[in-house]
């Protein structure tokens, strides 16, 4: 169960194993407390520091931001399955 919908026991638990780590995108040592403290981040696996996160939210408000991903076309991730042979 994802820890945001522990109860808040298990949420405390969750908050305790966070360690010291870099910022995925500047490299500054970003302490376990600033993650506690919501000074910074985990967005889809990457780490962000205060700085790194208030950049990132500034820059998707911009007017003329476009994200640097798309979403696969349907079909596109997996090939289409072979159907199966009449003769086995």
């Amino acid at each position: 169960m994802p820890w945001w919908l522990a109860g808040a026991a298990d949420r405390e638990v969750a908050v305790e194993k966070r360690t010291a780590c870099p910022c995925d995108f500047c490299g500054e040592e970003i302490a376990a407390s600033d993650f506690e403290a919501g000074r910074a981040a985990t967005v889809m696996k990457k780490s962000y520091c205060s700085s790194c996160m208030i950049a990132a939210i500034e820059r998707s408000k911009r007017e003329d931001f476009v994200p640097q991903f798309q979403t696969p076309q349907p079909g596109s991730v997996h090939p289409p399955l072979d159907p199966p042979s009449k003769q086995r």
